[in-house]
């Protein structure tokens, strides 16, 4: 069994398997309701696509972005989706140190094993 909160409502619900909704209705509601959702997908030339990402291609149709590549919202609110608050990055290590997520407060790596585990 797996325990989990509702990505709709919050109530904490346990199932057999993880579905992030504690019935269809929310998983229903949360399709028509893009602000509810953090990262909502939309069908986008011909594929689903988080919407965030598709903000970012129409905002920067001179750039191409590859699906290795990440669209970082610069203050970490996943439902700020103003172009200005998103940014490119190349791969998810470059995203995880946008989010110092080898540090600690004080600066100074967590793990060295970490890093010649991943290839830093």
């Amino acid at each position: 069994m797996v325990t989990f909160d509702c990505t709709w409502c919050g109530a904490r619900v346990e199932r057999r398997k993880l579905f992030k909704f504690c019935s269809r209705e929310h998983y229903r509601e949360s399709l028509r309701n893009w602000d509810a959702v953090p990262y909502p997908r939309i069908w986008y030339q011909g594929r689903r696509e988080y919407l965030h990402r598709v903000v970012w291609m129409k905002a920067n149709p001179d750039q191409t972005l590859t699906q290795d590549d990440v669209v970082h919202h610069k203050d970490e609110n996943p439902f700020n989706r103003d172009p200005s608050n998103l940014e490119k990055l190349e791969g998810r290590t470059e995203h995880l140190r946008a989010h110092n997520f080898w540090r600690g407060k004080s600066g100074r790596r967590k793990s060295e094993s970490i890093d010649t585990e991943f290839g830093f």
